[in-house]
């Protein structure tokens, strides 16, 4: 993963081993991570999940989500032009 980056979303459940696991596993690995909270992006303020996924597949080159809403899940996923995770 040396070179690649990955975005971490984490809508609304915040979740240390989560955040922990996959933070430590990306830079052990040799990448980079952004985290993401509901309150430092504008997922939740505004910003259309597709918009969001056009834009972060423009910069990083995985996204994680960790969010209740399937709807929201699948509707990253389709407008995202990299891998994106659920957890």
């Amino acid at each position: 993963m040396a070179g690649k980056a990955m975005a971490m979303i984490f809508e609304k459940k915040p979740s240390t081993r989560t955040r922990v696991s996959f933070e430590l596993g990306m830079r052990q690995l040799g990448g980079e991570v952004i985290v993401l909270e509901r309150e430092s992006s504008q997922l939740g303020r505004g910003e259309s999940v597709a918009d969001t996924a056009r834009v972060l597949s423009r910069y990083v080159d995985i996204i994680m989500l960790r969010t209740t809403s399937e709807a929201k899940l699948r509707e990253l996923a389709e407008h995202a032009t990299v891998p994106v995770i659920n957890v």
